[in-house]
């Protein structure tokens, strides 16, 4: 590190140093007083180093000094709230930031207290990342509400945080208050029910969200959100149009009780923009999938549709032919309805809609129980498919003598008794 550091001391001009993944640890000790000359820097990026509590107290009094940087990444690495602490120190005086990662460090709610109080003053980020720092609820609240002022913001990460239903709060207020938030992952938190439920609400009712992601992060069904947290269906009407992305998958939320008209409508007004859904392990059943296949009818862009583990069941797969018209399944490239039981009623259904997919590339259809009829039906299918590349039909009781006509003609096919 010292054979770096020496030239650096004299590139007075540098603009952008990336330094990542070269395991550097201690040797940030050494790097630091040699950035402090570089005042033209303004793309800092050090992820994967070994930073410790350490290292950072050492990179802060480098960054106080950094006043033009834009861009800092220091995700995964391995500071603590210490360090954290000691950085935000130094992130407090680089006001132009636009760009700040953090991710995968094990900040926790001292260290975020710390942090939030330094973001206040970075009111031009437009991307933030505080994935898996074990924020936890009072962590998570402290970091949003000094977000809630920063209107350039576009893209937040705050996934694999355990926050529960007081951070999904503060989180819900902060969205509706950040009006160029495009991209929100939430994904692998412990929202529960009544959580998951006003995230949805709120988010159904933004303006600017493209990219969703809110898999994992409830163990529960979804509850009714409160009152106060309801969105208006007129004004989700005129104000929903953008979304691209939206992951909602292993939240089991949508039993034959639960919720799922929200979500529909979410989805209907996005019709014009909506290219991604994945709802898989969500427990749709039958009720569940007769609201969401009339809602995806009217879908014009939607090219992957993920409904794995779902228990659909054949009724289920009668709801998607019957109901979702060849003009909504003209883009769809990627189909994932394995583990639903499908069984060979249902691949008959199926078989309808698979015949207006002219473009899929991607068929996911194992764990069905399609036996010998259901395979048969789709053989028959499967010579109009000429776009498909990959086929799964793994333990779907279907011996090797059914297997005649479902091998795609290009790509790869999966197949397991």
């Amino acid at each position: 590190m010292e054979i770096l550091a020496k030239p650096l001391r004299k590139l007075h001009t540098l603009s952008h140093l990336d330094l990542s993944q070269n395991n550097l640890g201690v040797g940030i000790q050494l790097l630091s007083p040699a950035l402090v000359g570089c005042s033209q820097l303004n793309h800092l990026d050090l992820h994967s180093n070994k930073i410790g509590d350490a290292e950072a107290v050492a990179l802060t009094d480098a960054l106080v000094e950094l006043g033009n940087l834009v861009h800092l990444d220091l995700r995964q690495n391995c500071f603590g709230a210490l360090g954290a602490s000691t950085l935000a120190q130094g992130i407090a005086k680089c006001s132009n930031l636009k760009w700040l990662g953090l991710g995968a460090n094990t900040i926790g709610p001292v260290g975020a207290h710390s942090i939030a109080q330094a973001i206040a003053s970075c009111k031009n980020l437009i991307h933030f990342d505080m994935a898996e720092c074990c924020l936890e609820d009072s962590g998570a609240m402290k970091v949003v509400e000094a977000l809630r002022c920063h209107k350039a913001l576009t893209t937040l990460n705050l996934s694999k945080n355990c926050v529960g239903l007081s951070g999904a709060r503060s989180i819900a207020k902060a969205v509706r208050r950040c009006t160029s938030l495009a991209h929100l992952n939430l994904a692998g938190n412990r929202f529960g029910g009544e959580g998951l439920g006003l995230l949805v609400e709120t988010l159904s009712g933004s303006p600017s969200i493209s990219s969703a992601d809110l898999s994992d992060s409830s163990q529960f069904e979804w509850a009714p959100a409160p009152p106060s947290a309801s969105v208006d269906e007129e004004c989700i009407t005129h104000k929903c149009s953008c979304l691209e992305t939206l992951d909602f998958g292993g939240n089991r939320a949508f039993s034959s009780t639960g919720r799922i008209r929200t979500l529909c409508n979410w989805i209907q007004f996005s019709k014009h923009s909506l290219t991604h859904l994945d709802l898989r392990c969500s427990g749709l059943q039958r009720g569940g999938m007769e609201q969401l296949a009339k809602a995806l009818g009217q879908s014009e862009k939607l090219k992957v549709l993920v409904l794995r583990d779902s228990n659909i069941g054949p009724d289920g797969a009668r709801s998607l032919a019957q109901d979702i018209p060849a003009h909504a399944l003209g883009q769809l490239s990627y189909l994932d309805l394995g583990f639903n039981w499908l069984r060979a009623d249902g691949m008959e259904s199926l078989a309808v809609m698979l015949k207006q997919c002219t473009v899929i590339r991607r068929l996911m259809l194992n764990h069905n129980q399609l036996g010998t009829a259901g395979a048969q039906t789709l053989s028959r299918v499967m010579k109009g498919l000429t776009t498909l590349e990959h086929l799964d039909v793994s333990f779907n009781n279907i011996g090797p003598r059914d297997l005649q006509g479902l091998v795609p003609t290009q790509g790869s096919f999966v197949y397991r008794q």
